[in-house]
């Protein structure tokens, strides 16, 4: 993944907020920054540019643009339930505040990331706790393992979807296809 320059940020704030972007006017206590970047940890990934309002207005944020990033640096670490990994940027607007942004890939482990001991996903432009069938879609991952030596499998055959979280890897071969008998269970 390629870092997004300014254009790329400047794009994002013309199009408004949807289910990868997210828009906050500033930092605050964190706790909204946090929802949504445990969201896109746990969706498709996402951009929360701060110092813009929800309307798309570039106001800039007014504090000290390396203390931000210090503490969005240090929230990245320890804020979530794992660090995640994300890439920072800022660029000085109109005014003299600065509009920061964080890039949050997909991420994904043996459990979803939490923020405040709860799961958080993307559903259109908000942050929600997700439904069961949700939580589990966060978990599922197709063809990757999880650790403990666990395989989890989305196998598609025509309209049916066996979903099958291998606790005995003996059912489970090394180039991820699974074995007649852990097929049958």
């Amino acid at each position: 993944m390629r870092a997004m320059d300014w254009p790329a940020i400047r794009a994002r704030i013309e199009a408004g907020e949807g289910h990868e972007t997210e828009f906050k006017r500033g930092l605050g206590d964190l706790s909204a920054i946090g929802r949504a970047v445990c969201a896109f940890a746990n969706s498709d990934g996402g951009v929360v540019i701060i110092g813009v309002s929800d309307s798309g207005e570039i106001a800039g944020a007014s504090a000290d643009a390396d203390r931000v990033q210090e503490r969005l640096t240090s929230f990245l670490q320890t804020g979530c339930s794992s660090p995640v990994s994300a890439r920072l940027g800022r660029r000085e607007v109109a005014g003299g505040g600065w509009a920061h942004w964080i890039e949050v890939p997909r991420q994904r482990g043996f459990e979803p990331m939490r923020y405040s001991g709860r799961v958080w996903i993307r559903r259109g432009r908000a942050s929600v706790e997700p439904s069961a069938s949700e939580k589990c879609k966060a978990v599922s991952i197709k063809g990757e393992r999880g650790s403990a030596g666990c395989c989890l499998y989305l196998i598609s055959y025509g309209e049916l979807e066996l979903d099958c979280n291998c606790l005995d890897s003996r059912f489970c071969g090394n180039d991820g296809a699974i074995s007649g008998m852990a097929a049958q269970r």
